[in-house]
């Protein structure tokens, strides 16, 4: 019984730990490809991207959060806000040039 539960608590790590990476490489693409689309399409299409990679970028650390050092939390609550309201704004923006 106990070997059962460590091996599903060791996939539910991995399962995580590949969840973040996955996000992670999403958020490096979307960072990297808004300036371009806003060049050669739109604005708002630029907008629209960067909302979804800042957005990214507050669920990451929001589940970065349970796992850091406590002295780390308060500041990675804080960039996860900080990040939810910037994708807020590029959102409200984008449906404005749209």
């Amino acid at each position: 019984m106990v070997e059962g539960d460590r091996k599903r608590g060791a996939a539910l790590a991995t399962l995580i730990a590949s969840r973040a990476r996955l996000a992670g490489c999403f958020l490096s693409a979307a960072m990297l490809a808004a300036p371009f689309l806003a060049l050669l399409y739109d604005p708002a299409a630029g907008l629209a991207v960067m909302a979804i990679a800042l957005g990214m970028l507050a669920f990451l650390a929001t589940d970065a959060t349970g796992r850091a050092d406590p002295a780390f939390r308060g500041r990675l609550r804080l960039a996860a806000r900080l990040n939810l309201l910037l994708a807020t704004a590029c959102l409200i923006a984008a449906m404005i040039l749209a």
